[in-house]
């Protein structure tokens, strides 16, 4: 995520000054960054049944962990239904994305919008020229869950509150030496 029209920070956050800021997104159900960076340390958490196959890991890899330490500014972690939105949404404007390829999308709402957003937004130096940059790792053939994340039966998932889904439920925890938010 550029922080600044220049390409720089606008003066906050990043694990490169001047450079981009970067946010990790995972499953709710397998946290293991958002935990490791709360620790300081890696660490290995128990994982839950989550669409997002490709990102249901419950240990940080020991060889990339000193690079996700040292460029992360912050990780979020998003609901399935969180999930699905963003799968529906990119769908809507053709984009192919599944699960894993949308938690970008689902991760940048959950950490921009809703309650604590102000605060988040000033942490990570996200203003309104801000430009982000979301990466898409999976199309929709790749989801071995099929249709499971279109479950639009579920009763969480709120599709009509673009602005303000947020992030209820979600926690933001900023990387070491970065307030929390």
């Amino acid at each position: 995520m550029d922080a600044g029209p220049d390409g720089g920070s606008d003066g906050g956050a990043g694990a490169w000054p001047g450079g981009p800021v970067v946010l990790s997104v995972e499953p709710q159900a397998a946290a293991c960054v958002w935990e490791s960076l709360v620790r300081q340390e890696p660490a290995g958490i128990e994982t839950g049944d989550t669409a997002m196959a490709g990102l249901n890991c419950g240990t940080p890899s020991s060889l990339a962990w000193p690079v996700l330490r040292a460029g992360l500014d912050a990780a979020v972690a998003i609901s399935e239904a969180q999930g699905a939105r963003a799968v529906r949404d990119l769908g809507a404007l053709g984009v192919s994305a599944g699960p894993c390829g949308a938690a970008s999308l689902a991760g940048v709402r959950a950490a921009l919008t809703g309650e604590g957003a102000t605060d988040r937004r000033a942490t990570l130096a996200i203003g309104p020229t801000s430009t982000l940059v979301l990466l898409s790792t999976e199309g929709t053939a790749a989801n071995p869950h099929g249709e499971r994340q279109l479950d639009a039966t579920d009763p969480t998932d709120a599709t009509d509150t673009a602005d303000t889904e947020g992030a209820a439920g979600t926690e933001v925890s900023a990387a070491p030496g970065l307030p929390q938010s």
